[in-house]
């Protein structure tokens, strides 16, 4: 029976969640301003762009970024759709840049509602009700503070997480309620759908599926089809509903398209018909059956797009990946900097490696089915985090649940017991991310003052933007971290930007930035670039690391050529702004 009070928790905790990231917001004045993300900051620019200037709901081209053409954006379009309403709900009585602000504002902590969710899903599924309340309470301390949930968050990460705890908390249902197996599969296929970072995750709870289908057949054949069907119509419909006619047989490895379909019918639909047809079968027919369509996936795989089992970064040119993409601190290893022993791998991983352990301890203890999916996912996002930091945060929340049920089952053996015992304290303690990094202050290495947010307040600040924009429209080349401020703020183009789809831009921006003369001239005119833009505090992120004599490396040290003449608008400080003076390009050269 639940009584009052507990009724009352979950929405008690997502008004506290809701409202105290609000409150942040306001208290640092920061209330309805995009977040520092270059990731948030496009995602505004591509609605705007369907929004206000009516671009077609199928094109997610960046017409102002990288080379000629623009640069074909690979995020899902799906989800926009619930910002897009927010606006258009505020903008019914309010004015646009209201509307936006207040949208920027109120979709972060929603989406933090809906991770808090998932994890207690998963909790109470595993170990009770008051195990639930137990994880959803240090989950919403941790998200109430985590920067992918703050005010102006607006990249698809957040939702993906919060999808994705949902799907294993249904799918841990112990009644395997059908129902509960179809929101997994239709919460998978969404995460699935929005991004293809999140698919080796996706394949380990459909493995999960088809393992507990393969052990408990009879009991769950209901839920496994439900499962299966719900992810496959998921796929299908988000297909259609995100990608135009034209596309269909297009294949992208980055993006939701004809071979996510294809896997997600064969592999979903595929769990379903089996579930239908062999479930009274033996268990060794069973184990064949799935060996069968497991090939008969990869197969497909292999056939249909064979490039798509690498990672789509590696094919990403050679000086791309080392003057750009190794300067990106989410696509770096966790253990790359001398920093990450003391602060970011105790913070990243401590919680996570207790709740892979507690779920290890669990197994042996006979509780296979309750514990592998949760272990699985923390022990794989462990491992990726390892190759590329972003992956860090899943193990996060992931391991909450499991967390969360620990320390319930520390203070319930203390209450049955009726002896003195402050155990689960300590496990309360060791559960918040934040107690793992206090050994490590003490001890770490001094941190680099030029950090993303100071480097945006010198190098992007209302002064430099205002310069910019009162400037002539054209083609802007510059740190690939201004891409984003330069097309929220302005209505100029720029050529290279932080996005992998950026490649050609990216590179072409390296080669002028490293080049010598006459070279560099050239390539300025070739790719029609009429401003060059340079911040002294990026000079560690520039691209001419491996040419002290090219463009970038002397024009940081003043050394400026006749065909560029400097824009002396903007008072002494780090930013310069060039102006590129064709008559001076001796096209000769």
């Amino acid at each position: 029976m639940i009584s009052d009070r507990q009724k009352l928790f979950l929405p008690g905790l997502a008004i506290i969640i809701f409202f105290g990231i609000i409150m942040q917001s306001i208290s640092a004045g920061e209330f309805g301003v995009i977040g520092g993300d270059s990731d948030d900051q496009l995602r505004l620019i591509q609605i705007r762009d369907y929004y206000l200037h009516g671009q077609n709901w199928f094109d997610t081209q960046q017409y102002r970024l990288g080379i000629a053409g623009g640069t074909d954006i690979h995020w899902s379009r799906l989800v926009d759709i619930p910002f897009i309403f927010l606006i258009a709900f505020f903008d019914l009585f309010l004015s646009y840049e209201l509307a936006e602000a207040i949208a920027i504002s109120v979709w972060p902590p929603l989406s933090a509602i809906v991770v808090m969710l998932g994890i207690y899903i998963a909790a109470r599924n595993l170990a009770g009700r008051k195990a639930g309340f137990i994880a959803a309470i240090i989950s919403a301390l941790f998200i109430t503070f985590h920067y992918r949930f703050s005010v102006g968050a607006i990249d698809h990460h957040n939702v993906q997480i919060g999808l994705l705890c949902l799907s294993m908390g249904f799918a841990l249902d112990p009644e395997y309620d059908s129902r509960a197996f179809l929101l997994s599969g239709i919460f998978v296929g969404l995460s699935a759908a929005i991004g293809n970072e999140v698919y080796l995750f996706v394949g380990i709870i459909c493995g999960f599926i088809a393992l507990l289908w393969l052990f408990k057949s009879r009991k769950c054949r209901a839920a496994v089809q439900a499962f299966g069907i719900g992810f496959a119509l998921t796929i299908a419909f988000t297909f259609f509903a995100a990608i135009s006619p034209r596309e269909y047989s297009l294949i992208y490895c980055d993006a939701l398209s004809l071979i996510t379909v294809s896997a997600a019918g064969l592999g979903g639909l595929g769990l379903a018909l089996l579930a239908n047809r062999f479930s009274a079968s033996s268990i060794k027919f069973r184990f064949g059956l799935l060996i069968l369509l497991g090939l008969g996936t990869l197969l497909l795989l292999k056939l249909q797009a064979p490039e798509c089992l690498q990672n789509p970064l590696d094919v990403l040119p050679e000086k791309v990946r080392t003057y750009w993409l190794a300067n990106i601190t989410e696509a770096k290893p966790l253990l790359q900097e001398p920093k990450s022993y003391y602060l970011e791998a105790p913070f990243f991983l401590g919680g996570s490696l207790v709740a892979l352990t507690v779920c290890i301890f669990q197994i042996l203890k006979r509780n296979a089915y309750k514990f592998a999916l949760p272990a699985a996912l923390i022990l794989v996002a462990i491992l990726m985090a390892l190759y590329q930091v972003r992956f860090a945060i899943f193990a996060q929340f992931f391991a909450f649940s499991i967390l969360g049920i620990w320390i319930y089952l520390l203070y319930n053996n203390r209450e049955k017991s009726g002896k003195t015992n402050i155990a689960y304290i300590g496990a309360l303690a060791l559960s918040i991310p934040i107690f793992w990094t206090i050994p490590g202050i003490m001890f770490a290495p001094a941190q680099d003052k030029n950090d993303l947010k100071s480097v945006g307040k010198i190098c992007y600040s209302d002064e430099v933007l205002q310069a910019v924009k009162s400037m002539p429209k054209g083609k802007i080349l510059a740190g690939y971290n201004a891409a984003p401020h330069i097309l929220l703020k302005t209505d100029h183009s720029v050529l290279s930007g932080n996005y992998h789809r950026n490649a050609k831009g990216l590179l072409s921006a390296i080669e002028i930035f490293s080049a010598n003369e006459p070279q560099a001239s050239n390539r300025l005119a070739t790719q029609n670039i009429r401003y060059i833009m340079t911040c002294d505090a990026e000079a560690n992120d520039k691209f001419s690391d491996g040419n002290p004599e090219g463009l970038l490396a002397k024009l940081l040290k003043g050394d400026i050529p006749p065909y560029l003449s400097q824009d002396l608008s903007l008072k002494a400080g780090a930013v310069k702004i060039y102006r590129i003076i064709p008559e001076k390009i001796d096209p000769s050269e």
